[in-house]
């Protein structure tokens, strides 16, 4: 069968479809997604996280949401300490040559997951957060739903320096609107329960990811 070009755009077919079932369990996410907009979203970054084991550090996807073309950015930042920091990025169209690895939005950045591998103590934190235009729209949602496959992904990458107990990705729910009259409080929660993370504080989530 002939092979689609790598950025060619993909639609998804339906919530029922095999396809989407497999991108769910990829991303260890339990039961439905109801934004079309999120689905699209986790199922490039599905085709994106499969050419990440190659050695470049940058990987991009095109896909359209509502008839609008946008780009999803993976980018690797490996760190002097040996760690490496990830940064997930949704441009509308195409983003930057280079993009600042910060808590700020790059230019023409809709959205961003960004996570921190320590090695050292075998963990993963992170955060995620949607430019407030572009808020209630599903995007941020994916961003923090395909953490699962980004780990997964980052231990096949760098097997040699994940130890056989895996990594412990912790989650803090913090999420709040950047604009007044909106309401996000407990957005984090839902998610990180669809995940399968377990709860051991008020807003403090873990889940541990076994090499395989």
């Amino acid at each position: 069968m002939e092979q689609e070009p790598k950025n060619s755009l993909h639609k998804l077919e339906t919530i029922d479809s095999e396809e989407l079932k497999l991108i769910l369990s990829y991303f260890e996410i339990e039961g439905e997604i109801s934004k079309e907009s999120t689905r699209k979203i986790l199922e490039h970054a599905y085709r994106l996280l499969q050419s990440t084991l190659q050695e470049q550090l940058r990987f991009e996807e095109s896909l359209e949401i509502d008839g609008k073309i946008f780009t999803l950015l993976y980018e690797i930042y490996p760190r002097k300490s040996g760690n490496i920091w990830i940064r997930v990025g949704l441009f509308q169209e195409v983003p930057p040559a280079n993009i600042g690895n910060t808590s700020l939005f790059n230019e023409g950045e809709i959205s961003m997951t960004r996570l921190m591998f320590n090695f050292e103590k075998n963990t993963v934190k992170g955060e995620f957060e949607t430019n407030k235009d572009y808020e209630g729209l599903g995007y941020g949602s994916a961003m923090l739903l395909m953490r699962g496959g980004i780990i997964k992904n980052i231990m096949k990458k760098y097997s040699d320096k994940i130890s056989a107990s895996g990594l412990r990705s912790e989650i803090v729910d913090n999420s709040r609107s950047q604009n007044s009259d909106r309401q996000y409080e407990g957005l984090t929660t839902t998610l990180a329960k669809k995940m399968g993370y377990e709860q051991i504080e008020e807003n403090k989530y873990i889940k541990q990811y076994k090499p395989d």
